[in-house]
């Protein structure tokens, strides 16, 4: 329809037995179609944000990080622990506690 010539397409719509009703009704439909298609946004899904997951992702970093603390802080306690044995003088770990 969108080819025809101007008065043409009454022509056509005669030939075809179609009303103008039911091609102002299609176009209407394809408009809204057409308007559908292009608003839609493309590409993956988002998925919903869950408002605790910030939360846990610093937590876990946090812990991570005290973790990794402690083992250094383990293997100091271990190296001083030898150097005493080394050196002949028993390890106590109460004399740490009493300079502090």
């Amino acid at each position: 329809m969108d080819r025809c010539a101007p008065g043409g397409i009454g022509t056509v719509l005669r030939r075809e037995g179609i009303y103008s009703s039911s091609l102002v009704r299609w176009r209407r439909e394809l408009e809204t179609v057409a308007k559908d298609h292009l608003v839609k946004k493309r590409g993956p899904k988002t998925l919903p944000v869950n408002p605790l997951a910030a939360e846990n992702h610093r937590l876990q970093k946090a812990l991570a990080r005290a973790e990794a603390r402690l083992k250094k802080a383990e293997l100091v306690i271990d190296l001083q622990k030898k150097v005493a044995k080394l050196l002949g003088e028993p390890y106590l770990p109460d004399e740490l506690e009493e300079n502090d």
